[in-house]
């Protein structure tokens, strides 16, 4: 494992959607209602964890994000990410 750094906006951006998914119930909307906004709210979650694992080289999946700390554990990517061109 290696220590991984975001930013303090990123983690707060983290931290409520997570909350936002702990709070969100399993209820079925939609034409067919085949929608579930618990399902949806995970799913942003994981996005999130996702394009900051892109953005700073670690594996999403193995990151332990705490609530209290911008540094965390993970797993760095396997082959590291490309830096970005400016």
């Amino acid at each position: 494992m290696s220590e991984f750094t975001i930013t303090e906006e990123e983690h707060a951006d983290l931290i409520e959607a997570y909350r936002h998914m702990q709070n969100t119930p399993v209820i079925m909307v939609g034409k067919n209602h085949d929608i579930d906004l618990a399902e949806e709210a995970a799913k942003a979650v994981r996005d999130k964890m996702e394009r900051l694992g892109q953005k700073y080289g670690y594996d999403f999946e193995t990151a332990k994000i705490m609530p209290n700390s911008t540094t965390f554990e993970a797993e760095p990517l396997t082959p590291p990410p490309k830096a970005e061109e400016e």
